[in-house]
């Protein structure tokens, strides 16, 4: 007996770009050749795959490396870039804590330099600053 085979993905994706497989599910097809439909859970659906059964049992005997669907094709998932803003959001709550850890639990005054990194990121990261291409520099520890 052979089956109908799916990749679950988050519903409303954009399935002309790539997006994470969040599970599988093989339907038997029975004798007359009909399969009774898979419905996905709700936030979730299913999308129909062209595997073979073979392929199917080796992936499934594989390890379980996460996966994306790129038009059609099973490949290995590649995360996206972070966007500069979350780029920045980040770097800024990291150097708040490094300026907080150096300076601020000391009641030390933060370096100049530190003041204008920080600013820079949180231009970037409140979406003010929309021409930055890149992340300002981070200044050295010692710089003030």
């Amino acid at each position: 007996m052979s089956n109908k085979y799916y990749a679950i993905v988050k519903a409303g994706s954009d399935l002309t770009k790539p997006c994470l497989v969040v599970g599988w599910v093989a339907q038997p097809i029975l004798q007359d050749g009909t399969s009774t439909p898979y419905q996905a859970a709700p936030g979730f659906e299913e999308v129909p795959l062209e595997i073979s059964d073979e392929d199917w049992a080796e992936r499934m005997a594989s390890p379980q490396n996460p996966t994306q669907l790129n038009q059609g094709k099973l490949e290995p998932y590649v995360a996206p870039v972070p966007s500069l803003k979350e780029q920045a959001t980040n770097a800024l709550q990291q150097a708040r804590l490094d300026v907080y850890n150096n300076y601020g639990i000391l009641g030390e005054p933060t370096p100049a330099a530190w003041v204008t990194y920080l600013r820079a990121l949180m231009t970037i990261s409140n979406g003010t600053d929309t021409t930055s291409t890149s992340l300002p520099e981070e200044p050295s520890g010692s710089e003030t």
